[in-house]
């Protein structure tokens, strides 16, 4: 059974989208976010559509691969972007941000072009290994940005650890056994892909709703003490 990079990637979009449209809704709330919200929720949706587009069987493969990874990997950063506004730091590097495009479209192209069906494991090892590098820098983020005792920086940082070890797990079961894994294997990660969905969706919500009551409450407080 081959671990399809594109399965992934249509997870991390999804994800990436439910995270933006998160970022929407506290913008509608008046919450200092400095404007990623409206940009971010657009990227995940054009993150969405473009990976569910490319698992149509009629796109070309090597297209469906670079437009599913590229948009999820922009999708994360944009992601990435609005978070730091939001905890009020500056946004990542441009050329930063741009390298890591790049170098999705580059690698990804000239592994498919050497050895279409060679490089699955390598293309496997190299998207898993980004994209968990990415939430790892994003829970670091939140470490820095957040109060100690947050109780919303908590469950998004688990959100973020919880995917990023999945996908290192991912990484080291196709270094081991290739891209096609044996039965007994490739049934426990294809559940478990679908388990850690479902738990970073949940924990993702959970955390940003904690940190607007949060934010709320820390609003509330200078306006009930003019009125004392």
């Amino acid at each position: 059974m081959y671990l399809d990079i594109r399965t992934l990637t249509v997870a991390v979009a999804i994800i990436s989208f439910v995270g933006c449209a998160a970022f929407w809704a506290m913008l509608r709330l008046r919450l200092p976010l400095h404007g990623p919200g409206w940009w971010s929720a657009a990227s995940g949706c054009v993150g969405v559509v473009f990976s569910f587009i490319s698992l149509r069987p009629g796109i070309s493969w090597l297209l469906g691969i670079l437009a599913s990874n590229v948009l999820a990997v922009a999708a994360l950063c944009l992601l990435w972007t609005g978070l730091r506004l939001f905890l009020g730091r500056r946004p990542p590097s441009f050329l930063l941000l741009a390298l890591l495009l790049l170098s999705v479209t580059a690698t990804f192209a000239a592994a498919y072009t050497l050895s279409p069906q060679g490089s699955l494991g390598f293309r496997i090892i190299f998207i898993s290994l980004l994209l968990s590098g990415i939430f790892l820098i994003i829970t670091r983020e939140l470490f820095i940005g957040m109060p100690a005792r947050s109780p919303g920086r908590l469950l998004l940082s688990a959100a973020f650890l919880l995917h990023a070890a999945f996908l290192l797990v991912r990484a080291a079961l196709t270094y081991v056994f290739g891209a096609t894994l044996p039965l007994l294997v490739s049934g426990p990660v294809t559940m478990a892909a679908m388990l850690v969905a479902v738990a970073f969706m949940a924990l993702l919500l959970a955390g940003l709703g904690l940190v607007v009551v949060e934010r709320l409450q820390a609003e509330a407080r200078p306006v009930r003490n003019l009125r004392d």
